[in-house]
This record gives structure tokens, C-alpha cells and sequence, in this order.
């Protein structure tokens, strides 16, 4: 499963590499991070993907019908169909939960300097879910919300 990632004003995110669906998203899920920047939260990311046949046909024993397999094999791999999803993602962060992060960020919160905002965005069997969490450091969960993931 290859995916691609595009931000609402074009550039796509690096990928995690190869993923499919998980049922155990926090345990088996693929991750990627991506530092601070200036942007801000997109109003979309849009999710685009090839679902490669599988498990697909057996591998035949007799010669000929290895050779029709093959041919039937190379043409659903070289141009498998591309799908998408968009989902919205600054609509479903409360205001105040970014406000709050760009206020650490500038030194004037009395909460701190270190929270930030972690988005999610998790493969399921039945489509691509949208989470996000404020924390502050590592660790310690201040807010949450968005689809349930597990």
C-alpha cells in the first residue's frame, strides 16, 4: 500500500512509508513526525492511495497458466486505481486549544512554553480517523479529542 499525503496548500507530507489498515493502530501503526513549523493547522489533508490485489490468485503449477498468471498479475500491478479521502482538521480543533499553544509558544502563557498540539491521522479497516491531543512536555494529556481510535 503506497499513501501520499497533501496538505491544503499542495505540498505533500513526508510519508511514514508503506501502512494498511490496523486494528491496533497505537501498538502496529506506522508513525511520522514532522517539526514545528509556521503554518499552522491546514484547513484539510487530503490521503491518496493504490490498494494493491491481494491476496490474489495462487501461483499455478502448470507452465501456460503460470504464463497467463503472470501477464494477469503484471497488469493489476502496473496500474492499480488511486482513491482518496479529504479530512478537515482545522474546523474539528477547538479555537482555544490552538490559541492556548500559540500563547505557550510565545512565552506569555502561564501554563508553560512546552505545550503543543499532536494531530493523528489513523488507517482503519473502515476509513482514515482524525484525533488530536494537547499535551504539554512529553507526556502529560491536557485535552483531547476527535474520532475514537481504539
Amino acid at each position: 500500500m503506497d499513501i501520499k499525503e497533501v496538505l491544503t496548500d499542495g505540498p505533500f507530507v513526508p510519508s511514514p512509508g508503506p501502512i494498511r489498515p490496523s486494528r491496533l493502530p497505537r501498538q502496529s501503526g506506522a508513525v511520522m513526525g514532522a517539526a514545528p513549523d509556521q503554518r499552522g493547522l491546514p484547513e484539510w489533508v487530503e490521503f491518496r492511495w493504490k490498494e494493491w490485489a491481494y491476496p490474489g490468485e495462487p501461483y499455478p503449477s502448470d507452465f501456460a497458466a503460470r504464463q497467463v498468471w503472470s501477464q494477469k498479475v503484471h497488469e493489476l500491478s502496473s496500474s492499480p486505481p488511486i482513491k482518496s479521502v479529504r479530512l478537515p482538521v482545522r474546523q474539528r480543533v477547538p479555537a482555544d486549544v490552538v490559541e492556548q499553544v500559540i500563547k505557550s509558544k510565545s512565552g506569555s502563557a502561564a501554563v508553560g512554553s512546552d505545550l503543543a498540539l499532536w494531530v493523528f491521522f489513523t488507517w482503519h479497516e473502515d476509513g482514515v480517523r482524525f484525533r488530536w491531543e494537547l499535551r504539554q512536555g512529553c507526556c502529560d494529556l491536557k485535552r483531547e479529542g476527535g474520532d475514537v481510535i481504539d
